[in-house]
């Protein structure tokens, strides 16, 4: 039997804004890539249980910027990073719901060192999210459909943190971690020091522009902090006409080697349109924008020059869904704005696929 129109809309409903929720939940910041869709789905209000997902974002950098400018790459360097995120929910309730993002990393790069052009890899797990989703709307308006929903939580540091070592200071790097949990740059063993290295450590960081745009920061697997986990989606249809948006702003704490990446603030929206609404399925093309704003980050007290950035994408996406389980997408990044701090290699294009089951 054929559902009623208010109903599938509902399952439509429902699936679009728990995906754009798993899309943005958790979303590491720019040291640890934008990336990763975290798909899902929850298809019907009245459906409590498992969810299972997988997803993917491939982001590929060869694009320099130097203080907002893009400046010559003659020696190719260049960064290629995927993520893979495993996504294990349960819907307690149909308004609550619980879930764990667990990201697989795996990065390839060029870059100089020492002078010397090299390739080089990375890969492990990174930071798991763990959080919780509450939806205090999800009605008709007339004939608009309404869902909202809101989440948080926390990323904790399961993922490898060494690559920050390269952004200690040369004496910090000589006296290893002794002073890895201190702050205290005003005690009058640090007076010379603070004399000859300003707060942004200026002096350091262009040592390290000169050899090279992919820095350790780019290159961390996890960041040693826990951070919290805060954002919103809101999802609207009418007819075969739907809309959505989600913001997220992740607080950073300070992690190892005395590193605290910047607060991050990610976003997406876009409309879209359904192209097909059949009994046991749907087809539908989105129009994607998204960006982040993210400050510099701080070592040992310090601002650091080459970690801030503003960007924004746009691009396609395509989504479908089967019966009340099955939920696939596929989205394009392109950059049209990136503007950055000192010197840093930034993407040239997202690809991001994921898909989810709802038993």
């Amino acid at each position: 039997m054929r559902p009623p129109d208010t109903t599938r809309r509902r399952m439509r409903c429902v699936l679009a804004a728990t995906t754009l929720a798993l899309a943005t939940a958790a979303a590491p910041a720019r040291a640890c890539d934008l990336c990763a869709i975290y798909t899902g789905s929850l298809m019907r209000q009245d459906k409590t249980g498992l969810m299972l997902g997988a997803s993917e974002q491939f982001t590929y950098f060869d694009d320099i910027r130097q203080d907002d400018h893009s400046v010559p790459n003659p020696d190719n360097e260049w960064m290629s990073s995927s993520i893979t995120q495993l996504v294990v929910g349960y819907q307690i309730t149909p308004r609550l719901g619980v879930q764990a993002n667990v990201p697989l990393i795996s990065r390839e790069y060029r870059r100089l060192e020492d002078g010397i052009a090299r390739r080089g890899d990375v890969g492990g797990l990174g930071d798991i999210s763990l959080l919780g989703r509450y939806t205090p709307v999800s009605r008709a308006v007339g004939s608009m459909l309404v869902h909202l929903e809101v989440f948080a939580g926390l990323k904790v540091p399961t993922g490898d943190s060494d690559q920050l070592a390269e952004e200690l200071a040369p004496h910090d790097e000589d006296e290893g971690h002794e002073d890895e949990g201190h702050e205290g740059h005003g005690d009058h063993e640090h007076d010379a020091l603070s004399v000859a290295l300003p707060p942004d450590r200026t002096a350091h960081h262009e040592e390290h522009e000169h050899e090279s745009a992919v820095h350790g920061h780019d290159l961390a697997l996890g960041s040693g902090s826990v951070d919290g986990v805060f954002g919103v989606t809101l999802y609207a249809d009418w007819k075969r006409l739907f809309g959505q948006a989600a913001v997220q702003y992740v607080v950073r704490g300070n992690g190892d080697f005395s590193y605290e990446y910047a607060n991050d603030l990610t976003w997406e929206a876009g409309p879209g349109f359904y192209m097909a609404t059949e009994d046991t399925w749907t087809a539908a093309v989105r129009f994607v924008i998204s960006g982040e704003n993210k400050g510099r980050d701080h070592q040992e007290g310090m601002l650091l020059d080459d970690t801030a950035i503003t960007a924004v994408y746009l691009g396609p996406g395509l989504a479908m869904t089967w019966s009340d389980a099955l939920h696939a997408d596929l989205a394009v990044d392109l950059p049209v704005e990136q503007d950055t701090t000192g010197k840093q290699i930034v993407a040239d294009y997202r690809l991001r696929a994921g898909v989810g089951w709802r038993f």
